[in-house]
Protein backbone atom coordinates (compact mmCIF):
# COMPACT_ATOMS: atom_id res chain seq x y z
CA UNK A 1 0.00 0.00 0.00
CA UNK A 2 0.98 3.56 -0.65
CA UNK A 3 1.46 6.18 2.05
CA UNK A 4 -1.63 8.32 0.67
CA UNK A 5 -4.05 4.87 1.03
CA UNK A 6 -2.56 4.44 4.37
CA UNK A 7 -3.39 7.74 5.23
CA UNK A 8 -6.56 7.10 4.00
CA UNK A 9 -7.94 3.83 5.91
CA UNK A 10 -9.45 5.74 8.66
CA UNK A 11 -11.89 7.73 6.50
CA UNK A 12 -12.90 4.50 4.94
CA UNK A 13 -13.08 3.05 8.62
CA UNK A 14 -15.13 6.30 10.21
CA UNK A 15 -17.67 5.98 7.22
CA UNK A 16 -18.10 2.31 7.47
CA UNK A 17 -18.53 2.79 10.96
CA UNK A 18 -20.85 5.61 10.26
CA UNK A 19 -23.46 3.53 8.03
CA UNK A 20 -23.15 0.52 10.60
CA UNK A 21 -24.21 2.60 13.37
CA UNK A 22 -26.66 4.25 11.43
CA UNK A 23 -28.32 0.71 10.92
CA UNK A 24 -27.58 -0.70 14.29
CA UNK A 25 -29.64 1.29 16.23
CA UNK A 26 -28.36 -0.16 19.73
CA UNK A 27 -25.10 1.19 18.20
CA UNK A 28 -26.21 4.85 17.76
CA UNK A 29 -23.82 7.23 18.24
CA UNK A 30 -22.33 10.84 17.16
CA UNK A 31 -20.30 10.81 14.26
CA UNK A 32 -18.12 13.88 13.10
CA UNK A 33 -16.15 14.81 9.61
CA UNK A 34 -14.55 18.03 8.78
CA UNK A 35 -15.51 19.52 5.35
CA UNK A 36 -12.17 20.95 3.55
CA UNK A 37 -13.88 21.75 0.35
CA UNK A 38 -17.04 22.59 -1.29
CA UNK A 39 -18.68 22.78 -4.68
CA UNK A 40 -21.85 22.71 -6.67
CA UNK A 41 -23.97 22.81 -9.74
CA UNK A 42 -26.86 23.61 -10.46
CA UNK A 43 -29.71 23.35 -13.17
CA UNK A 44 -30.31 26.33 -15.64
CA UNK A 45 -32.35 26.51 -18.36
CA UNK A 46 -33.25 23.05 -18.30
CA UNK A 47 -29.68 21.74 -18.28
CA UNK A 48 -26.54 21.05 -15.49
CA UNK A 49 -24.41 23.71 -15.54
CA UNK A 50 -20.38 22.67 -14.77
CA UNK A 51 -19.35 22.36 -11.03
CA UNK A 52 -18.17 24.80 -9.67
CA UNK A 53 -14.27 25.75 -8.86
CA UNK A 54 -13.41 23.86 -5.52
CA UNK A 55 -13.72 26.46 -2.33
CA UNK A 56 -11.44 26.06 0.94
CA UNK A 57 -13.88 25.40 3.90
CA UNK A 58 -13.78 24.34 6.93
CA UNK A 59 -17.02 23.04 8.23
CA UNK A 60 -18.07 20.20 10.97
CA UNK A 61 -20.70 17.92 9.63
CA UNK A 62 -22.15 15.81 12.32
CA UNK A 63 -23.92 12.39 11.80
CA UNK A 64 -26.11 11.80 14.54
CA UNK A 65 -27.06 7.76 14.26
CA UNK A 66 -30.08 7.92 17.66
CA UNK A 67 -31.67 11.23 16.57
CA UNK A 68 -31.57 10.31 12.34
CA UNK A 69 -29.70 13.49 11.76
CA UNK A 70 -27.43 15.02 9.70
CA UNK A 71 -26.13 18.33 10.16
CA UNK A 72 -23.65 20.50 8.40
CA UNK A 73 -22.00 23.71 9.95
CA UNK A 74 -21.86 26.05 6.75
CA UNK A 75 -22.75 29.72 7.06
CA UNK A 76 -26.38 28.57 7.81
CA UNK A 77 -26.22 25.25 9.04
CA UNK A 78 -28.26 22.73 7.34
CA UNK A 79 -30.42 19.58 8.94
CA UNK A 80 -31.25 16.58 7.14
CA UNK A 81 -33.71 14.26 9.42
CA UNK A 82 -32.62 10.50 7.55
CA UNK A 83 -35.59 9.14 6.28
CA UNK A 84 -34.52 5.75 4.57
CA UNK A 85 -31.46 3.78 3.95
CA UNK A 86 -30.93 3.90 -0.30
CA UNK A 87 -28.76 1.07 0.31
CA UNK A 88 -24.68 0.92 -0.84
CA UNK A 89 -23.58 0.62 -4.45
CA UNK A 90 -20.09 -0.20 -6.20
CA UNK A 91 -19.32 1.38 -9.78
CA UNK A 92 -17.10 0.11 -12.25
CA UNK A 93 -13.62 2.31 -10.68
CA UNK A 94 -14.67 0.33 -7.21
CA UNK A 95 -15.77 3.82 -5.70
CA UNK A 96 -18.50 2.90 -2.67
CA UNK A 97 -21.68 5.36 -2.74
CA UNK A 98 -24.52 4.80 0.22
CA UNK A 99 -27.22 6.90 -0.22
CA UNK A 100 -29.99 7.98 2.48
CA UNK A 101 -33.19 9.79 1.28
CA UNK A 102 -33.59 12.63 3.75
CA UNK A 103 -36.18 15.42 5.00
CA UNK A 104 -34.31 18.74 4.95
CA UNK A 105 -35.87 21.74 7.70
CA UNK A 106 -38.48 23.12 4.82
CA UNK A 107 -39.59 19.65 4.02
CA UNK A 108 -38.17 19.19 0.88
CA UNK A 109 -36.65 15.64 -0.45
CA UNK A 110 -33.64 15.23 -0.95
CA UNK A 111 -30.45 12.09 -0.66
CA UNK A 112 -27.61 12.54 1.43
CA UNK A 113 -24.74 10.43 -0.26
CA UNK A 114 -21.42 9.32 1.44
CA UNK A 115 -18.96 8.50 -1.17
CA UNK A 116 -15.42 6.32 -0.44
CA UNK A 117 -13.50 7.03 -3.80
CA UNK A 118 -10.68 4.22 -4.46
CA UNK A 119 -10.43 5.68 -7.80
CA UNK A 120 -8.65 8.89 -6.14
CA UNK A 121 -6.66 7.51 -3.40
CA UNK A 122 -9.70 7.19 -0.90
CA UNK A 123 -11.06 10.22 -1.05
CA UNK A 124 -14.19 10.88 1.05
CA UNK A 125 -17.03 13.13 -0.19
CA UNK A 126 -20.61 13.66 1.04
CA UNK A 127 -23.25 14.60 -1.49
CA UNK A 128 -26.71 16.41 -1.10
CA UNK A 129 -28.51 15.93 -4.03
CA UNK A 130 -31.92 17.93 -5.10
CA UNK A 131 -33.83 17.80 -7.83
CA UNK A 132 -32.24 21.31 -8.92
CA UNK A 133 -29.23 21.08 -7.14
CA UNK A 134 -26.12 19.13 -6.15
CA UNK A 135 -23.53 20.20 -3.90
CA UNK A 136 -20.21 18.44 -2.46
CA UNK A 137 -18.24 18.77 0.48
CA UNK A 138 -14.42 16.71 0.59
CA UNK A 139 -14.63 15.01 3.70
CA UNK A 140 -12.23 13.47 6.57
CA UNK A 141 -12.99 11.99 9.76
CA UNK A 142 -12.60 14.47 12.76
CA UNK A 143 -9.51 13.68 14.75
Amino acid sequence: MTAGTMARIPLLVAILFVLVAWVTPSQAQIHKLRAEAFAYKYVLDGEWTDWTDWEDVSIIVTIDTDKERIKIYSKETQIYHMAKDAGKSIDEDGDETWEILCIDEDGKECSVRLVILHSQGNQGQLYVDYPEMTFVYNVAPLE
